[in-house]
């Protein structure tokens, strides 16, 4: 039982990137005018605020990790690597005085055996998607431009990074983010996630390297002739986000490889609520890609529209190699 006048102190853990979280000898609690004897860092943790540019800078070590499959890599300058998993994002609050419209920028590194994960970024409300490109090596740190957002108030804002797709092991390294007012000079390169739109005759293109798959049951591969490797899973499956303008009857059209080996694979393309189921049948090898047509699906309505591949495969199992869905529109 407490005595009178005394109130409790609690220390918990907000995120955990490592391990540990960290090792506590003491909390002192003392008057705000009060010198500290020891000159102690600020850990805060405050809001970050605008440089004389306008613009925020957001580094890795500043950053708080949420979740134990990424950590703060204690380089020079410091990243956020050994991201693994799609549940754990990075995350930052910045203090916005002057609002306006930003251009999101990544400084990020990633090797090519690893490539094709996409990043979503949210600035408050504001969202925009990546697929960062890669580069050289893991030290090869390139900066990509994701996209524009616009902040209309002020106050304290959050941003954060979390992965959207991740088709091999690594999501990517991440050594900081800038929020830059659009009128500043860039020499970023163009990483932005657009989704599919529909072609001049109302097809709608859904490519590979244009996914959103999970390496747990897919994966991307190919040199410039991307595929997706894709097994069995208990769950899950390929994703695509996509923007229709002209609604229809659309035929569905897979180009796979599926080796005689196998057995014909059974998939569901599901879209604006609507869905349609078949077969696609083994051919000659790996290497020999060929177009089916799994049936037609109706889209009814404009606007977004995210398009799934699933099937019912066992876990383990080779579906097929994908290249890529068509939807076709049906001639009247």
């Amino acid at each position: 039982m407490r005595k009178p006048g005394e109130i409790p102190v609690t220390v918990t853990a907000r995120e955990k990137g490592h391990e540990f979280v960290m090792y506590l000898r003491s909390i002192v609690l003392r008057p705000a005018g009060l010198p500290s004897p020891n000159q102690g860092i600020d850990v805060s943790g405050s809001p970050i605020k605008a440089a004389d540019d306008g613009a925020f800078n957001l580094a890795a070590a500043d950053a708080e990790v949420d979740g134990l499959n990424a950590v703060v890599e204690n380089y020079d300058p410091k990243n956020v690597g050994y991201w693994k998993e799609l549940d754990t994002f990075v995350r930052w609050q910045i203090a916005v005085q002057k609002p306006g419209k930003y251009r999101v920028e990544m400084n990020y590194s990633l090797v090519p055996s690893e490539q094709g994960s996409k990043v979503a970024i949210l600035v408050g409300d504001q969202k925009v998607a990546a697929m960062p490109k890669a580069g050289s090596s893991w030290s090869d740190y390139k900066e990509g431009s994701a996209g524009e957002v616009t902040i209309t108030g002020t106050g304290i804002i959050p941003v954060l990074v979390k992965p959207l797709s991740k088709p091999a092991n690594w999501v990517v390294n991440l050594r900081s983010v800038t929020l830059a007012p659009v009128a500043l000079p860039t020499a970023a390169i163009d990483i932005s996630d657009a989704p599919a739109r529909q072609a001049r005759d109302g097809s709608i293109k859904l490519t590979a390297d244009g996914a959103e798959i999970d390496g747990q049951a897919a994966k991307l591969e190919g040199g410039d002739k991307k595929y997706v490797v894709w097994m069995g899973s208990s769950d899950g499956g390929i994703l695509w986000p996509a923007v229709v303008d002209q609604p229809g009857r659309f035929d569905v059209m897979v180009t796979y490889s599926l080796a005689q080996t196998g057995k014909a694979s059974n998939v569901t393309l599901s879209a604006g609520g609507q869905s349609v189921a078949g077969n696609v049948l083994p051919g000659d090898g790996w290497d020999d890609f060929k177009t089916a047509n799994l049936g037609t699906v109706d889209i009814r309505s404009k606007g977004d529209l995210q398009v799934a591949l699933t099937s019912p495969t066992a876990p383990g199992v080779h579906i097929m190699n994908l290249r890529s869905v068509e939807l076709v529109p049906l001639r009247k």
